[in-house]
């Protein structure tokens, strides 16, 4: 199975699940007023995560992987990737 999103790309062995997930890099030192506590709202850039397993992922594993990595057999193996991607200056 091959991926690429988000600035990502890979070649996964066979049997290996994997998912790329990509989200706003927001910024940082927010004005008093910000809804999102440590945030301003503005986004600069993207963030990547990427999962990998040999056994079948949910889809519903959150960007930390709790979900699989309960689920992980005794000789599964899973991976986790974060990138922060390019950052659009203004």
């Amino acid at each position: 199975m091959s991926l690429s999103a988000h600035g990502i790309s890979l070649s996964l062995p066979n049997a290996w699940d994997g998912r790329i997930y990509g989200r706003p890099r927001l910024v940082a030192n927010p004005p008093e007023s910000s809804l999102v506590p440590g945030f301003d709202g503005t986004a600069r850039g993207r963030l990547a995560t990427l999962h990998a397993a040999s056994f079948p992922l949910s889809g519903a594993e959150g960007e930390f992987a709790a979900e699989a990595t309960t689920r992980m057999p005794a000789a599964g193996a899973f991976v986790a990737l974060g990138a922060k991607l390019a950052i659009a200056e203004r």
